[in-house]
């Protein structure tokens, strides 16, 4: 089972070095956690990169911009 705290850190991970900043939203109808990755511009407004949908029970996701993969389960 991937967490929300999980999840959210390895998007987090796949931006690393980046001004970007990852959130967990909230959890879709359907159980799937919603991932924003954003940015704050120069004028104090959140600007969406992206959002990351994630079914914690395989840990699949895809984006609203087409990027696809699997989350590993966490060690332990």
């Amino acid at each position: 089972m991937i967490t929300k705290q999980h999840a959210v850190n390895y998007i987090e991970s796949q931006y690393a070095g980046s001004f970007f900043h990852t959130r967990y939203d909230h959890t879709l109808e359907d159980g799937r956690y919603m991932i924003q990755v954003y940015e704050v511009n120069s004028e104090g407004f959140t600007v969406t990169y992206d959002w990351f949908y994630v079914d914690p029970t395989t840990g699949d996701y895809t984006s609203m911009y087409g990027h696809v993969g699997t989350i590993p389960q966490p060690q332990g």
